[in-house]
């Protein structure tokens, strides 16, 4: 067995070129970014679909119901196992 493999060196190669590029086009915003995790410890949605140019997505508002509904269980599971013991 080769210890490297070309191809997969080639593809790395690429996505690491394409990276660059990304990098260096979105310069200003990620540099934004960077400065609003330093001064305020995290980035706000909002702020990111402004600079990004994005409209506001519509969210229906029991979109989280589901998820509520499956981690509701598995506390309630997890719990009795932690009694049980």
């Amino acid at each position: 067995m080769a210890g490297t493999n070309s191809e997969i060196e080639a593809g790395l190669q690429t996505q690491y070129e394409r990276a660059q590029t990304l990098l260096a086009e979105n310069r200003a915003i990620y540099l934004r970014m960077v400065n609003e995790l330093i001064n305020e410890g995290q980035l706000a949605p909002q702020k990111i679909r402004e600079w990004l140019g994005l409209s506001q997505p519509e969210v229906p508002k029991d979109a989280l119901e589901p998820f509520d509904a499956k981690l509701r269980e598995f506390e309630r599971r997890h719990s009795q196992r932690l009694t049980s013991v």
